[in-house]
């Protein structure tokens, strides 16, 4: 006599019964934490991390702190006393462990602002200002006309 999953010894659910369910679950578990895991570790291989660095020397320069390389990079600042960003300009992608002196924002800009992607065209952004670097996982800066963006070597200082 078959009693399916409902099945009983003397009005009790079966241990075997209960010990299949807890596997069950546990397999499932761990199936969801692996596939969860080895998604973040793929993204963290290829995770760009811009960061804004003063020199007294050079003035600010970007540097790719990060695993992977920076690309689609877009950077302006803001003077003191407006909250409008100025100079939008698109360089070069920056490799891991890579720099790029950013000569025309001078040496005392109030903010300063990075919008880039990793290789899967995820946006970041990373702001500095006050010297405090905080880097978010969305595009902080405003859209701009392509004609309205410059190229880093446009900029003569």
């Amino acid at each position: 006599m078959n009693e399916g999953i409902t099945e009983r010894k003397n009005g009790k659910i079966k241990p075997e019964l209960i010990i299949s369910i807890v596997a069950l679950v546990v397999a499932i578990a761990s199936t969801i934490a692996s596939v969860y895991f080895s998604k973040l570790n793929i993204r963290t291989d290829i995770f760009p991390v811009l960061v804004l660095v003063y020199d007294a020397k050079d003035g600010w320069e970007i540097r790719n702190i990060g695993n992977g390389p920076a690309i689609n990079i877009i950077v302006s600042h803001q003077e003191h006393g407006t909250n409008e960003w100025i100079k939008p300009t698109r360089i070069y992608p920056i490799p891991k462990d890579g720099k790029i002196n950013l000569s025309w924002v001078g040496y005392n800009p109030d903010k300063i602002a990075v919008t880039y992607s990793d290789i899967h065209e995820k946006q970041y952004t990373s702001i500095t200002d006050e010297d405090l670097t905080e880097i978010k996982d969305t595009n902080e800066l405003p859209s701009w006309k392509k004609t309205e963006i410059l190229r880093i070597w446009e900029h003569t200082n």
